[in-house]
């Protein structure tokens, strides 16, 4: 029972820490699959709770909790859409581990210095997307502004099938200043689809 306490602090605590900070990381994303290479890309994002900006290949992207913003610089086009609850878990595999969590059985791998592999494995994958596991291995860092540990996100892996989906953070922190999370484009073409 104490491990499953530990267990549920230490996701609670990353969720929590999530909610109330900016999170701000360069990234890889790493789709693969049994019978294709694997295809990777770089990219920066910002977030705070639901919100995020993100840059990633030839697409920047804003959520600021109601309109999606995405901008193809190629095109110089601005596309503007309200996501669906779905549509927003797909874009961030952090949110969708959040929301997936209570679906699931949590385990939990001290792997030392700090790092804690959390193991979400649903109990039903008809209720989570077919999702088969989502991995986060996440590093406790001292806040001594609040009494609850702090945890940054050093990969998020989720496996759906035959398919492997690896985020991988590089030198993620939590920044005191949240950006907006909107992109304003003036001399682009605007395609309202909300």
């Amino acid at each position: 029972m104490k491990l499953c306490f530990i267990i549920l602090s230490i996701l609670s605590s990353f969720f929590a820490t999530l909610d109330r900070q900016t999170l701000q990381s360069d990234f890889v994303v790493t789709v693969s699959a049994e019978a294709t290479q694997p295809l990777s890309y770089t990219g920066t994002v910002t977030m705070h709770g639901e919100q995020f900006l993100l840059t990633m290949a030839q697409i920047e992207a804003a959520y600021d909790g109601k309109t999606l913003y995405m901008f193809m610089p190629k095109s110089n086009e601005m596309q503007l859409t309200e996501p669906t609850p779905e549509e927003l878990l797909q874009a961030n595999p952090l949110a969708f581990a959040k929301t997936f969590a209570d679906q699931c059985e949590v385990l939990e791998r001290d792997k030392g210095n700090g790092q804690y592999l959390i193991v979400l494995v649903p109990h039903d994958k008809t209720k989570t997307q077919n999702i088969g596991r989502v991995e986060l291995l996440l590093r406790q860092i001292s806040d001594l502004q609040s009494p609850i540990p702090s945890y940054l996100p050093l990969s998020v892996e989720m496996r759906e099938g035959k398919q492997t989906t690896r985020l991988q953070l590089k030198n993620p922190q939590y920044i005191t200043t949240a950006p907006v999370f909107r992109l304003d484009k003036p001399d682009a073409y605007i395609n309202d689809l909300r």
